[in-house]
């Protein structure tokens, strides 16, 4: 399945940098496996990749300091599957140099006028009604 808007939400906000977005370095946790915690570092494609592989008890962020998450909860919030090609994509966006996600509904289309309404944080009309996003700063 593909990632939801839900699903990417719930991604930048558990498992993105202080900023919510998804980042390749930086992060933080350790994962659960037969009752043993195993410490990691790195970015959140990894975090998505554990999650989704199914292999793992469950997965606690350590920095940022945002609790424990399991397969069942990231599935949950995508209202389907996540899988190894979603954390591949993650991976694709995961980067100030390519078009970072970021916690919020994704930039409109390009030729849909936007306007910054507070710091970090931008509106637009669209046909579907009023779209909110963050601005990667």
């Amino acid at each position: 399945m593909t990632l939801s808007q839900n699903g990417l939400n719930y991604i930048c906000e558990n498992f993105g940098d202080v900023n919510l977005c998804c980042v390749r370095t930086g992060l933080s946790w350790y994962y659960t496996l037969a009752g043993t915690d195993y410490p990691e570092t790195g970015g959140t494609a990894q975090i998505v990749a554990r999650l989704a592989s199914g292999l793992i008890e469950s997965l606690t962020m350590t920095s940022p300091s945002r609790g424990m998450f399991t397969q069942v909860d990231l599935n949950t919030a995508n209202n389907g599957s996540v899988t190894l090609e979603d954390a591949r994509l993650v991976a694709e966006h995961d980067d100030t140099s390519a078009k970072q996600w970021c916690y919020g509904a994704e930039p409109p289309p390009d030729g849909i006028p936007w306007v910054p309404i507070i710091a970090g944080l931008a509106i637009a009309a669209t046909a579907a009604g009023v779209v909110i996003w963050q601005v990667k700063k």
